[in-house]
C-alpha cells in the first residue's frame, strides 16, 4: 500500500470527533430541523456556524439535508479564529465547498462579524449557531446578531482549559443569552465511568 504523503494530510482533533462532541451537535440538528420549519419560513436556510472549528457541525447538518423537505439549507458559512481549523473544516466539508460554496469556512474573529453587513460570505444569516459559547470570553458575537434571527447555542456546563462559566444552569444560560422567542431549552447528559457533564442548549429567535 502506498504511504499518503505528507502534503496530502491534515490534522484532525481527535475531540472534534469525540462523543460528547457529536452528540451534541447531532441533538442540535435534531431539534432545529424540527423547530425551525414550525415557527418560521421555510424557505432555504443561510446558516453562520461561529466557532466552526474543524466543521463538524456543518458536515452533520448538509449530511441531513434528505431528513425533511420542509427543512432545507440553501448554503453554510463556518467561522473560526484558528487558520488550521479552517483548513480542516474546508477538507472535511469539500463535497459542499465545491458546489459554489454550499459550505464555506472562514479565518474570523467571530466578535467583529457582521452578519446584516455586505460581505465576501454571501447573504445575510438566517440562522446563526454556536455550540462552544463558553469559549467566547465576551458577548460581542452575540449582541451583533441581527433582531430576528434563529439561532441555536450550546455549552458544556464543566470546567475545561479556556471556558467560561456561562452554563452552570438553565437559568444562568438563559440569562446570559436572553431570547424574544424560546423554542427550546434544556441539557443532555453525558456520564461516562469517571465523569460526566451537560451540554446545555438554547434554539429560539433573538
Amino acid at each position: 500500500m502506498q504511504d499518503t504523503s505528507s502534503k496530502d494530510r491534515i490534522l484532525i482533533s481527535r475531540d472534534a470527533f469525540s462523543s460528547g462532541q457529536v452528540g451534541s451537535k447531532m441533538w442540535l440538528a435534531q431539534l432545529l430541523e424540527t423547530l425551525a420549519p414550525a415557527y418560521s419560513a421555510s424557505a432555504p436556510h443561510t446558516v453562520w456556524i461561529y466557532g466552526g472549528w474543524q466543521g463538524v457541525m456543518g458536515f452533520i447538518l448538509l449530511s441531513r439535508q434528505a431528513t425533511r423537505a420542509d427543512f432545507q439549507i440553501a448554503r453554510i458559512r463556518s467561522f473560526d479564529i484558528d487558520d488550521s481549523a479552517t483548513e480542516v473544516a474546508n477538507q472535511i466539508c469539500e463535497n459542499w465547498v465545491w458546489r459554489e460554496w454550499m459550505f464555506r469556512a472562514f479565518t474570523e474573529d467571530c466578535d467583529q462579524l457582521k452578519p446584516n453587513e455586505p460581505s465576501e460570505f454571501g447573504p445575510s444569516p438566517t440562522i446563526v449557531i454556536n455550540t462552544s459559547v463558553e469559549h467566547f470570553d465576551n458577548r460581542n458575537w452575540f449582541e451583533n446578531i441581527p433582531e430576528g434571527t434563529i439561532v441555536a447555542l450550546q455549552a458544556s456546563d464543566f470546567e475545561h482549559e479556556g471556558a467560561v462559566a456561562l452554563a452552570k444552569s438553565d437559568e444562568a444560560f438563559a440569562e446570559a443569552f436572553p431570547l424574544r422567542e424560546v423554542w427550546f431549552t434544556g441539557a443532555l447528559d453525558f456520564n461516562y465511568d469517571s465523569w460526566s457533564f451537560k451540554r446545555r442548549m438554547r434554539i429560539g429567535r433573538k
